[in-house]
C-alpha cells in the first residue's frame, strides 16, 4: 500500500477533495442499455388498464340507464307542451315520420293560444282550470275545466280564438290532481314498495284527467297500496302496454 504521508486533519481534507475515487465509469454502458429499451413498454400497463376501464364504464352507463328507466317517474303530466304541441300523457309510438305541415301550423296556433292563457294567469288563478292539450288527430285544442264550459267561453271570448278550441268539463281540477299526486310521488321515491308491485312510472295526465301509473299489470296488492296513499281512487288510472285501465 502506498503511503500518503498525511500529518494533520487539514492534510486529510485536502487529500479527500483532490484524490479521485478510482471507481469504474459505467455510464456509457447504462446509456447503451437504455437506448435498446422499447419506449412504449413503459406505457403498456396503461393500455391494459384502459382495456379494462372502458368496458367497465360502458357497463356502468348501461346499468344507470336501465335503473333510470325503471325507477324514475315518467313525465306523464299531460300539461300542454309548447315545444311539441302535444300532450305528455302518451309518449311517441311507432316509427318516426316526417311532420305534417298542417300539424305544425296547428301546433304553432295552439302555442299562441296557450301563451295567452299563461299571460292571463288562467292556469294558476282560474280555480276550475284542469289543463289543456292538442287532440291526437289535431282537430282541436282542448281546454279542460271543472265548471261549465260555456262559463269559461263567455269569460274569455275576447282573449282566445274559440273557432278551433274545444272546452270540456271534467271532474278534477289540475291543482286537485297535483295535490293528490304529491304524496304518491313521495312514496315512490322513499320506498321500493310500488316498484316491487310493478310501477315503472307515474304522472298527472291532463287528457285522462287523472293520476296515471305505468305498470306491468294491475293486481290487488297494487290497488291496495295506491288506495292507502290516494283515498279518492277515482283519480287514478293505470297504463298497461299503452292501454288505459281504470282503477276499479
Amino acid at each position: 500500500m502506498k503511503k500518503i504521508g498525511l500529518k494533520s486533519k487539514k492534510d486529510v481534507l485536502v487529500w479527500a477533495r483532490q484524490t479521485p475515487l478510482g471507481l469504474p465509469d459505467h455510464w456509457p454502458v447504462i446509456q447503451q442499455r437504455l437506448a435498446r429499451q422499447n419506449p412504449s413498454e413503459s406505457r403498456m400497463p396503461w393500455k391494459r388498464i384502459w382495456a379494462w376501464v372502458i368496458p367497465g364504464l360502458a357497463a356502468l352507463l348501461i346499468l344507470v340507464s336501465l335503473l333510470a328507466g325503471r325507477v324514475w317517474p315518467r313525465d306523464t303530466h299531460g300539461t300542454y307542451t309548447q315545444a311539441t304541441g302535444t300532450s305528455g300523457a302518451s309518449g311517441p309510438t311507432g316509427t318516426m315520420t316526417e311532420p305534417d305541415p298542417a300539424h305544425i301550423a296547428f301546433s304553432d296556433w295552439a302555442n299562441a293560444q296557450y301563451a295567452k292563457l299563461e299571460q292571463a294567469g288562467i292556469p294558476e288563478q282560474y280555480a276550475p282550470y284542469a289543463g289543456s292539450y292538442i287532440a291526437s288527430d289535431y282537430s282541436a285544442y282542448v281546454i279542460l275545466v271543472t265548471g261549465e264550459p260555456q262559463d269559461f267561453i263567455a269569460s274569455y271570448r275576447d282573449l282566445l280564438d274559440f273557432s278551433r278550441i274545444e272546452v270540456r268539463q271534467v271532474k278534477y281540477s289540475l291543482k286537485a290532481l297535483q295535490a293528490a299526486f304529491t304524496p304518491l310521488q313521495k312514496a315512490f321515491f322513499e320506498s321500493d314498495e310500488l316498484v316491487k308491485l310493478g310501477v315503472s312510472g307515474m304522472g298527472v295526465s291532463e287528457p285522462e284527467n287523472a293520476i296515471l301509473l305505468v305498470v306491468d299489470r294491475v293486481t290487488a296488492p297494487l290497488r291496495q297500496a295506491v288506495a292507502r296513499i290516494v283515498p279518492d281512487t277515482a283519480m287514478v288510472v293505470f297504463e298497461v302496454d299503452g292501454r288505459i285501465v281504470p282503477f276499479s
